[in-house]
């Protein structure tokens, strides 16, 4: 919402002024004049740091709110791209799910930093998990901020307030040690020399696969999306993903764009699988045998869950837990945080550190995972 000019005339001279509408918290419209559009913008921005700062269009509530930021998010909103279909899906059950039952009904008007912390602690305990509370809560924060931008309220009461990651009440990442990572390749290699034909083929295929997740770090979407012209003779370079649609885009934020180091035995790998690859027009380096982008469920059930039944006779860790093992690995090996962020692809640092803070610590822990890292450098 901007300031209009208004112009008017009194006894035969011209007069302008910059001017702008609202209601206040207590639904009383109000009307603010300044001579000066600089004194006009200066006025709303000391009216959003009032608490209960309210809204130009008292009628509308949250739930057309919410149904207002979906329609944008679909077409591209403020400038960015339009989002992709897995997350329009996410964004929408949020909002039929938790949003809309909890707090649908409640006018943007009535909206203020006392209720939005009602609103968190209530969000708190309806039983989901924090990690989901998060996700809502931003979903809940880019609502806001799309009625902003409409000029529906002044501000968003929800911006300075926070969900924080308490890794004391959540349980840690599940982080395969060098030594289950190493028996799960070499269950891996021992399938590619299995007397059974189709095993074999199958893991010609799979046995790369994993040994570029494990070094690399990449997310499985970065795999499934990977292009040959992006492996480099000694790095790996992100430059594209594959959604849950299996559709080709680019990586989520800026700083999914990177380049990854490799190793000389990871290039031999990968050498010897582009001869063996299937044709993809696609120019993907891990396709289905008829050149399609693979899908998760596939590389979970038929890869990494099947290499872990044989080395560690167990199926604990998801297949996410690669890149915790690559982060851990890079981590003990005395990168510095911001070297993992960038490394991993994180979008801000905080994230690094929400999820692998615990392993920047001191100690004989520090020791010892550096020692195992050193060891499993030596042999990968």
């Amino acid at each position: 919402m901007r300031p209009i000019k208004r112009s008017w005339i009194i006894k035969g001279v011209k007069r302008t002024a910059w001017q702008f509408r609202y209601k206040d918290a207590s639904g009383k419209r109000r009307r603010v004049q300044k001579p000066t559009l600089k004194e006009a913008e200066a006025e709303m921005r000391r009216l959003l740091a009032e608490p209960g700062a309210g809204a130009i269009r008292s009628k509308l509530t949250l739930a057309d709110a919410g149904d207002q930021w979906l329609r944008s998010a679909e077409v591209g909103r403020n400038g960015r791209p339009p989002c992709e279909a897995a997350t329009l899906e996410q964004y929408e059950s949020h909002l039929r799910v938790h949003i809309k039952p909890l707090w649908g009904h409640l006018k943007l008007a009535s909206l203020d930093a006392f209720k939005m912390q009602d609103m968190r602690a209530e969000l708190l305990a309806s039983g989901i998990s924090r990690s989901m509370a998060i996700k809502i809560w931003t979903s809940l924060k880019g609502i806001l901020n799309e009625a902003m931008i409409r000029g529906v309220i002044l501000g968003n009461p929800a911006q300075p307030i926070k969900i924080g990651r308490h890794r004391s009440a959540e349980a840690p990442v599940q982080i395969p040690s060098p030594h289950e990572m190493r028996l799960i390749l070499e269950a891996a290699d021992r399938f590619t020399m299995s007397n059974h034909l189709q095993v074999r083929e199958a893991w010609e295929r799979w046995r790369p696969f994993l040994y570029t997740a494990a070094l690399t770090g990449l997310r499985a979407s970065e795999l499934r999306g990977l292009p040959w012209s992006a492996v480099g003779s000694d790095e790996i370079r992100v430059v594209q993903r594959a959604d849950r649609y299996s559709k080709i885009g680019p990586p989520k934020s800026a700083s999914g764009y990177r380049a990854i180091a490799i190793t000389a035995e990871l290039q031999d790998i990968l050498r010897e699988w582009r001869q063996k690859c299937p044709v993809s027009e696609l120019d993907l380096v891990f396709p289905t045998i008829s050149g399609t982008v693979e899908n998760l469920p596939n590389i979970t059930n038929r890869c990494w869950r099947k290499a872990q039944e044989a080395a560690l006779k167990t199926t604990k860790y998801g297949f996410h837990a690669i890149r915790h093992f690559r982060a851990s690995m890079v981590i003990a090996a005395g990168w510095t945080p911001k070297e993992v962020q960038v490394e991993m692809g994180h979008s801000s640092i905080q994230v690094t550190f929400d999820i692998y803070g615990h392993l920047f610590g001191s100690g004989d822990k520090r020791r010892e995972r550096a020692r195992m890292a050193q060891e499993w450098l030596k042999t990968a």
